[in-house]
């Protein structure tokens, strides 16, 4: 069945940590079941989820659906590991933390003070900066994408390369907030060189090992199959066994950890402890539980490896993981002092789950009063058809493409095409529960998209553009061959049925194959599908000599090529 996200409310009443300890959750328990029940399909894979109450350190809901080997039939149990992604990121700052603690290094040191080889960016990148994402750095996963190789870069060794050989960043470090990978694969890399220990073994033997957490380590296989959820993604009608894509020798820090429900509450149930059993005690667990900021002072919503946000009211610290066939997804109520938990071999988003087994075991209600449609507030085609339209983000050049639909309005461009309905004269939401108001000028015609809430892409504002487009014959001028030395990687750019298209030269069979472009601006192109944007160049006599591409809402900005095809 299809999961929903639920979009944040005020107003939710606080408890305290006494009341949470002595609560009856019976009721809750036996609702959360009842939905979990509803989740599990026949020879599928599936997840373990859990409530876990910090201060009593007692699970107030357990539970497993789904198969953890679909070859064999054997089912996932509550026990079971399962690959967390990004989950791992709280680990590699709490052992960057400790390392600190040792005398190893400084949170403030500077990063080439321990990668020299670091390019010189112009201004100084702080291993605090690696930790809060105010680093700059462009994403490594998505670096390794745009190589069109990716399986070249499955190594730390070849993933820190391929991230040092970029000679530009996004922004300056401390000056804004971007959430992305790259800083902690080198925090990672900061590790190893700094303790003479692999970046595995030190985190078991100074967080794991004094936590007892016995099922935890690093690398999909490195302990085999036993209680293992093998990963799987959805493809068509079927399931694809990830096994063979997942494995790899490193690239850790921003992923890799492998864990159970029970690990990850001991972990917890340190981190809120008054006693921590982590070497640098009380100071430790504050600068755990701490958030980050820009060079100006001001907070981002992030922290050591924890996002800061709020749902419903009530403040949340927590982390979503995206891995291939692997899915996790925590949210960790401090003032409730409760934690709504799920880890997935299914390849499917696990965050709508978690945030709708929050709503039942804290009782923050549904929301289906005023989920999409609800309101039933109607427009008229010829009001839906104001707002039809190319929306452009002008830092990362994002494109927003609305198209009035008979209940409301198809906005293509995010990560996946969605309908939002709506409830407003000039205000829309999504069955995720996003929404999106327009700009309207003098003549009551919409000129801008604004995001509203908690996802916004850039500035959060697409202005209106009116499109150039090209005839096929002025879109052979871009046709030709194009490189990046900071990518080592030709893009061949052809016209195919009208289209604008490019392809990766000497790409494996894991990169992107063929990219088709639409056309924004003059000289600007993007590849909605593929999440690229890209923006041409001239020379004084007007031909296309560099291009400049972004990828994924600006993971990555403006890696340059250079055309070698032209005289």
């Amino acid at each position: 069945m299809p999961l929903r996200l639920v979009r944040a409310i005020c107003g939710a009443a606080l408890i305290s940590p006494a009341l949470v300890a002595a609560a009856d959750y019976s009721t809750a328990t036996a609702s959360a079941k009842a939905y979990i029940e509803r989740l599990a399909e026949a020879d599928a894979p599936g997840c373990a989820v859990g409530a876990y109450a910090i201060d009593s350190n007692r699970w107030v809901f357990l539970d497993a659906f789904g198969l953890a080997n679909l070859e064999t039939g054997r089912a996932i149990t509550p026990g079971a590991i399962f690959g967390v992604a990004s989950v791992t990121k709280q680990f590699t700052a709490a052992a960057t933390a400790i390392a600190a603690v040792e005398g190893r290094l400084s949170l403030d040191d500077e990063v080439r003070r321990h990668i020299p080889e670091m390019p010189e960016y112009g201004a100084a990148m702080t291993i605090r900066d690696l930790i809060g994402h105010t680093n700059g750095l462009r994403d490594i996963g998505r670096l390794t994408m745009l190589t069109g190789r990716p399986q070249d870069y499955v190594s730390q060794d070849a993933r820190v390369q391929l991230l040092l050989r970029q000679r530009m960043l996004n922004f300056t470090p401390g000056e804004d907030y971007r959430y992305g990978n790259s800083g902690y694969l080198l925090l990672a890399e900061i590790i190893e060189r700094v303790t003479g220990q692999s970046f595995p073994d030190y985190v078991d033997r100074v967080v794991f090992q004094p936590l007892k957490m016995t099922d935890s380590y690093f690398g999909t296989a490195t302990r085999g199959n036993v209680d293992r959820a093998l990963p799987y993604s959805p493809v068509d009608d079927a399931w694809r066994n990830d096994e063979s894509f997942s494995l790899g020798d490193g690239g850790w820090g921003h992923q890799g950890l492998m864990t159970t429900l029970e690990d990850y509450a001991k972990w917890l149930s340190n981190l809120y402890s008054d006693a921590s059993k982590l070497a640098g005690g009380a100071a430790l667990l504050a600068t755990l539980r701490s958030q980050s900021s820009k060079r100006d002072g001001s907070l981002v919503p992030y922290g050591f490896g924890f996002r800061f946000e709020t749902y419903k009211g009530l403040a949340t610290i927590g982390h979503g993981g995206s891995g291939l066939g692997y899915k996790a997804h925590t949210m960790i109520f401090p003032e409730r002092r409760m934690a709504i938990l799920g880890f997935c071999n299914h390849g499917r988003y696990a965050q709508p789950m978690v945030m709708r087994l929050a709503d039942i075991v804290l009782d923050l209600g549904s929301d289906e009063a005023s989920a999409p449609g609800a309101a039933h507030f109607a427009l008229s085609p010829k009001a839906l058809a104001k707002f039809s339209g190319a929306y452009r983000e002008p830092v990362l050049r994002l494109p927003m493409f609305v198209e009035a639909m008979e209940n409301g309005l198809l906005v293509t461009g995010d990560v996946a095409p969605s309908l939002f309905e709506p409830i407003a004269a000039n205000r829309f939401r999504n069955e995720q529960y996003l929404e999106i108001v327009f700009e309207m000028d003098g003549n009551g015609r919409a000129e801008a998209l604004i995001q509203s809430g908690r996802r916004k892409y850039g500035t959060g504002r697409f202005a209106r553009i009116d499109r150039v487009v090209p005839s096929p014959g002025a879109l052979l001028q871009y046709a030709g061959d194009y490189y990046s030395d900071e990518l080592e990687v030709v893009y061949r750019f052809a016209v195919e049925g009208g289209k604008l298209t490019a392809r990766i030269l000497d790409a494996d069979a894991y990169s992107i194959s063929l990219i088709t472009f639409e056309p924004m601006l003059k000289h600007e192109f993007v590849a909605p599908d593929s999440r690229l944007a890209i923006r041409f160049q001239d020379d004084e006599e007007g031909h296309p000599t560099e291009m400049a591409l972004t990828y994924q809402f600006g993971w990555i900005t403006d890696v340059r090529f250079k055309r070698i095809d032209h005289n």
